[in-house]
């Protein structure tokens, strides 16, 4: 697994603003993890620039069955 770094509720407004922070200090290798439902959250998102995101619980499935390395 690469060093990226794991922004937790990246769709909420503290996620996304830490998110739009470490893009403007130049870090893109990001993981963001929230849970989308049906919401338009995803918005807070749009602009910036990270590796992947993945729902809260394919992240925890991954963290379980210690697979999260192999994202």
């Amino acid at each position: 697994m690469r060093d990226m770094l794991l922004v937790t509720g990246a769709l909420g407004f503290i996620g996304a603003n830490l998110t739009r922070a470490l893009n403007s200090l130049g870090y893109d290798e990001l993981l963001l993890v929230d849970h989308l439902g049906t919401n338009e959250k995803w918005r807070n998102i749009r602009t910036l620039c990270f590796e992947e995101y993945l729902d809260r619980a394919d992240f925890l499935s991954l963290i379980k069955e210690d697979r999260l390395s192999e994202k």
